[in-house]
């Protein structure tokens, strides 16, 4: 019997870094308030330590600091490098009313019912199917049908 959905995706270079930045805030939102307030604590501190005249410690802070944000840089562009990367080529995919199946020639394949994935999100150029907070199936947008879209929609809710 034929599956309700059988399309092939593409997955162009512009909808794999709009998955890895989607995916990179689903992961690191929860912790985004503390990286807010390191700048915060860390001029903080250098004006503390500055007015006792604690000039190594000020240049302490002011490391920590100008390494928190270096790093943060090197967290997301390594990170959306390795997603982008790893989301090149194509995959076949199959909805059914019980399940969705995927399969890559270079990753395998395997079907999924719809119970298990716990929410979507929509970016600009993809569909993410999430599995758990930080792992998804990525869809792009330019092989779902409307009809398709709104049957996966139907089977996972969305989260905006």
């Amino acid at each position: 019997m034929e599956p309700p959905f059988a399309f092939t995706a593409t997955y162009d270079p512009d909808s794999a870094h709009a998955a890895a930045r989607t995916l990179f805030i689903q992961t690191w939102r929860p912790l985004l308030p503390f990286y807010a307030l390191s700048p915060v604590v860390g001029v903080g501190g250098m004006v503390f330590f500055g007015a006792f005249g604690l000039s190594d410690l000020v240049w302490v802070m002011a490391g920590l600091l100008l390494l928190t944000v270096l790093s943060s840089g090197y967290l997301y562009w390594s990170m959306t490098r390795r997603i982008a990367a790893a989301l090149a080529g194509t995959a076949q995919f199959n909805l059914t009313d019980t399940d969705l199946g995927v399969s890559r020639q270079d990753r395998g394949s395997s079907v999924l019912p719809w119970k298990v994935f716990k929410f979507a999100r929509r970016d600009a150029r993809n569909v993410l199917l999430f599995v758990s907070n930080r792992v998804a199936i990525v869809i792009p947008l330019s092989a779902l049908s409307e009809a398709a879209l709104n049957f996966v929609s139907a089977h996972v809710p969305m989260k905006r």
